[in-house]
Formats: structure tokens, C-alpha cells, sequence
């Protein structure tokens, strides 16, 4: 499917169903600075126009069908929405996020809560469209791989998803 160089780290960008177009036009500026620093895998979404040809460290696709838990445990660095889905997924595999909630949504409320706690980093979409270099270059600078994916891991146990699942199963259930 993919394929990796073992050697170089990943950097994973999903806008997922709804959001992908307006998180795809506020990376473009980035994109080249970030092929120096890792292999990127960008998940564009249906239709998602892109100016950047594919080279050896950036590879897009419009999303997985199958192989995302592959795709996401090989990442180092994760940048994507604040849905709750993708927020479990990167929580029990303790990786490094930056969320860009969807504007205006319950994922602002998803993701302020998470960056309250020191678990993700935080980024508005209209700061990165507007200052993406600058809020990269000093992210980059104090980045430490792993330490907010070990305060996810710690705010969002691997427990936790699973009560949680049971608690929409029980609720589904009186629904019924």
C-alpha cells in the first residue's frame, strides 16, 4: 500500500469526511517544509483538489479503505480533526496530535478539553491558513516526540473506550 522508508518518521494528515477540504487548503503552504522532516501520508478526502505532485516523502490518497490502524500506529505525528472516532483510535495508540477541530462544531469542545490537559496541540484552522509557517517553525522548535501522546494515553485511557462504547450500547438499547 504504502510505501516507507522504516528510517524516516511519518507525519499523518486526515481532515476526515467533513472537514478535509478546508484543513487541505490551509496545509498547502506547508507541505514541502514538512517533506524535509518526515514522510507524508495525506488522506485528502473525495474530490480534494491538490497542487503538490506526489514524491518519494508525500503520497496522497483520498482515504483507507483498509490499513488505517497500520497507517496510524507507523505515525509519529498525527494532524487532523477533533472527531470523537479518530480521538479514540489515537488515544489507545498514545500518538502525537494536532488537532484542527472542524470551525464552529462540537470539536472545538472535543479538542479544547484535551489541550486543557496537555494531551494534543491545539490549532485553529484560520491560524494555520494565515500564520502556518511561523506557528510551525516554533512548534517545531519545542516539539518532543511523544510526550502528548503519553498525556493522551494518560487522559484517555484504553479503558475508557471501551466504558464508553458500552455506555452508547446501553443507550442504544433503552432507545429501541
Amino acid at each position: 500500500r504504502f510505501q516507507l522508508n522504516p528510517d524516516l518518521p511519518v507525519l499523518l494528515i486526515t481532515g476526515g469526511g467533513q472537514g478535509a477540504v478546508g484543513l487541505n487548503r490551509a496545509i498547502q503552504p506547508l507541505l514541502p517544509t514538512w517533506q524535509e522532516q518526515f514522510q507524508v501520508i495525506h488522506l485528502t478526502g473525495r474530490d480534494s483538489k491538490n497542487d503538490l505532485a506526489p514524491g518519494p516523502r508525500y503520497q496522497t490518497r483520498e482515504f483507507v479503505n483498509e490499513g488505517m490502524g497500520d497507517l496510524l500506529a507507523r505515525s509519529q505525528l498525527v494532524i487532523t480533526r477533533a472527531g470523537l472516532g479518530i480521538l479514540g483510535e489515537l488515544s489507545i495508540l498514545g500518538k502525537d496530535v494536532i488537532l484542527v477541530p472542524l470551525p464552529n462544531s462540537h470539536q472545538e469542545l472535543n479538542a479544547s478539553a484535551l489541550a486543557e490537559a496537555g494531551a494534543i496541540t491545539l490549532l485553529n484552522q484560520q491560524e494555520l491558513a494565515e500564520n502556518g509557517s511561523q506557528w510551525w517553525s516554533k512548534f517545531w522548535s519545542t516539539y518532543q516526540p511523544g510526550i502528548t501522546g503519553q498525556r493522551m494515553q494518560s487522559y484517555w485511557p484504553p479503558q475508557g473506550t471501551t466504558v464508553f462504547a458500552s455506555l452508547i450500547r446501553q443507550q442504544g438499547l433503552r432507545v429501541s
